[in-house]
């Protein structure tokens, strides 16, 4: 191989690794972003179950309060 071959194998290799860094490097991106959405559906679920058994827990009181 020429030196000028070799040269241009070396750069090909580093520009496909740097390539490959940056799909690996956005997927982690979208995976991070993918669970955050997912907590956030789970805390606004669980949010809304605590809101709903306070409800339940107020009607309750004032029930027993009135008998």
């Amino acid at each position: 191989m020429r030196e000028q071959d070799l040269i241009f194998s070396t750069r090909s290799k580093q520009k496909d690794k740097h390539h490959i860094f940056i799909i690996i490097y956005f997927l982690l991106i979208l995976n991070i972003r993918t669970i955050i959405i997912k907590y956030i559906y789970i805390e606004k679920f669980i949010t809304k179950l605590v809101i709903n058994f306070s409800k339940l827990q107020c009607k309750l009181l004032a029930s027993s309060l009135l008998s």
